[in-house]
């Protein structure tokens, strides 16, 4: 597997959480999706309108990029408090993403065999104004490379879930009709997560230290409460699905006994199973 196809499918399966909000920007359309897990929570594409010839034509088209990624939140956070309920974790802070671009080759270069075509060239500005402008409001966004050909959108348009390959839900807002880019944003909010989050081993080492110190306990209820106050704790989010293996390592290290460790995870297993509780 290339590095290409492995960016792609770890994309593709990233449990998103907390919530990212991406974006694929485009000259002339750009994608917003607010995604949970492998969900679309919900998404739009933020058209810039007719080209007038006005000077503010691309920064008026930003402002409304970041306009609407407002109300997508707005319209949101009762959902995103019960996905948060869902996995019995208090609301955190949403994360923002956003596509970067590659600089421009005007002339051919090694490696490449020719030169950046003029129609691409003549949409890096419009584009690059939408990235400025969402790292300008929010400095902390996750910047995702391109994926080269066929790009995000590709992906996006065989993996994305059933509300984004179909019709709009009439719940969602209403935007333009190039819905790939929707799609594209879906899979960047998918490798944001990913490229962003520690190693998991890094991740388990944080959630073994901090619950080892709170005593933990060795009812499933109590423990699996544990884990994910000391998952939010740390911020080690990849381990929401992997309760149990967690649970192992946990009572293994504070009760230095394997066996113990095991019953653990055998107990927080059962737990899940017959509670349906494993987002």
């Amino acid at each position: 597997m290339t590095a290409r196809e492995k960016r792609a499918q770890a994309a593709v399966e990233a449990h998103v959480w907390p919530p990212m909000l991406a974006v694929d920007p485009g000259a002339t359309n750009t994608g917003l999706c607010l995604r949970v897990g492998t969900n679309a929570i919900e998404a739009v594409t933020v058209e810039r309108g007719e080209d007038t010839g006005c000077h503010t034509l691309q920064t008026d088209y930003a402002r409304k990029v970041l306009a609407v990624m407002g109300v997508l939140l707005d319209r949101n956070r009762d959902r995103l408090n019960e996905e948060a309920d869902l996995r019995g974790l208090r609301p955190t802070a949403i994360r923002r993403s956003v596509e970067t671009l590659v600089p421009p080759t005007p002339r051919s270069v090694k490696g490449r065999q020719k030169a950046v075509s003029p129609s691409v060239l003549a949409d890096l500005p419009g584009a690059g104004i939408v990235v400025g402008s969402v790292l300008g409001r929010w400095p902390n966004s996750v910047t995702v490379a391109p994926l080269g050909r066929p790009g995000w959108d590709a992906v996006g348009a065989e993996h994305a879930p059933r509300p984004l390959k179909y019709k709009t839900p009439k719940t969602w807002l209403a935007g333009g009709q190039h819905r790939e880019h929707q799609r594209s944003a879906w899979a960047i909010a998918g490798a944001a997560h990913v490229e962003s989050m520690p190693e998991l081993k890094t991740q388990v080492d944080a959630v073994v230290a901090w619950s080892v110190k709170q005593s933990p306990a060795r009812d499933a209820e109590g423990l699996v409460a544990l884990l994910r106050e000391g998952i939010q704790q740390t911020g080690s989010w990849d381990l929401l699905n992997r309760l149990p293996g967690v649970a192992y390592a946990v009572v293994a290290t504070a009760t230095r006994n394997p066996r113990s460790g095991e019953d653990a995870k055998q107990d927080v297993e059962a737990l899940l199973d017959n509670t349906k509780d494993a987002p």
